[in-house]
This record gives structure tokens, C-alpha cells and sequence, in this order.
């Protein structure tokens, strides 16, 4: 009887130091992952700012309020980047073009506006999260299709980005 308790007693200290052993490689995994994580999310964060300045930097140029809503720094990357790009094509494609096609942003002298700039598609999906109660909110829908949604903090939608531009703005509403 003795034995089998002792026996009993080694494997529940056995089990025991296994799954200590087993938290202790999970915490530890996990530290891991979170210090990755902290460090490469700021990184990550302004490579993929900086490709949305480049794609649409004559766009940001050419609206005031679009260029407010970058600090100091990135206006002077989005300057820099727009004139550098603009000088190549100007040189390798724009010069060898007729006169009244030699434009960076219209696509030609007729065209009123400028119909080269792209634009991003405000009518595309995107998943956000509600930092702040809105309340009701009317989703144009096209015509009769129009839906109100009460709209509360930690709320997470998937809805089209024109719909929550004015939230995102406002800083009541977040893109994740």
C-alpha cells in the first residue's frame, strides 16, 4: 500500500513539473511574440503610412485639408516623393509626348480638373472600431435603402468607408 502511494505521489510531482515546465515555455513564448510585436508595429505601422502617402501623394497636394492632416515630416516626404516622381516621368515619358499632353496631372490641356490624380475608392469596405458612443447614425444606402444604426463605443462594423470618413476623422471611430 505504501509503495503505491509513493508511487501515486512521484507521477503527481511528475505531471506537476511538466506542466509547470509547459507554462513556463508558453509564458515565455508569448513574451517573445509581444516584444516582436512592440517592436516591428511602429515600424510596420509608418512603412504602410508612407505607401498610402506615395500612392496618393498628388492627391494630398492638391487638397489642404488632406495635407493639415500630416505632420511636418511626412508633408516633406510626400513633397519630395511627388517631385521626384514627377521629374522621372517628366524625363523619360512626358518629354517625348506632343505639347498638350505633357502634363503630370491632366491628361491633356482640354481636360478640366485634374483627372490624373488618383483617388482612393471611398465606396470600398472597411473594418472599423467605434472609439466613442455616436448614436444613431443614417447609412445612405442608394434611395429607399437608407438604414439607422445606433452606433456604440467598442462597436466593430464592417461598412463602406464613406459611411464612417466624417467618425474616422473626428477620431470616434479607428480602421483595423
Amino acid at each position: 500500500m505504501e509503495q503505491e502511494d509513493m508511487e501515486q505521489e512521484l507521477r503527481r510531482m511528475v505531471f506537476s513539473l511538466e506542466v509547470k515546465r509547459v507554462r513556463y515555455l508558453l509564458k515565455l513564448y508569448l513574451k517573445t511574440r509581444l516584444r516582436k510585436i512592440e517592436k516591428y508595429l511602429l515600424k510596420l505601422y509608418y512603412k504602410t503610412r508612407l505607401r498610402k502617402i506615395e500612392k496618393y501623394a498628388a492627391m494630398i497636394l492638391d487638397d489642404d485639408e488632406m495635407s493639415k492632416r500630416l505632420c511636418k515630416n511626412e508633408q516633406a516626404y510626400c513633397q519630395d516623393y511627388f517631385f521626384v516622381v514627377g521629374r522621372c516621368l517628366k524625363d523619360s515619358v512626358l518629354d517625348h509626348l506632343p505639347k498638350d499632353f505633357q502634363h503630370l496631372v491632366k491628361m491633356s490641356d482640354m481636360s478640366e480638373g485634374n483627372d490624373l490624380i488618383p483617388r482612393p475608392p471611398l465606396d470600398s469596405h472597411v473594418f472599423c472600431k467605434l472609439t466613442d458612443d455616436v448614436g444613431l447614425v443614417t447609412i445612405k444606402g442608394g434611395g429607399e435603402d437608407d438604414q439607422v444604426v445606433d452606433m456604440k463605443k467598442d462597436d466593430v462594423f464592417i461598412i463602406r468607408y464613406e459611411a464612417i470618413a466624417d467618425l474616422v476623422r473626428d477620431n470616434q471611430a479607428m480602421l483595423i
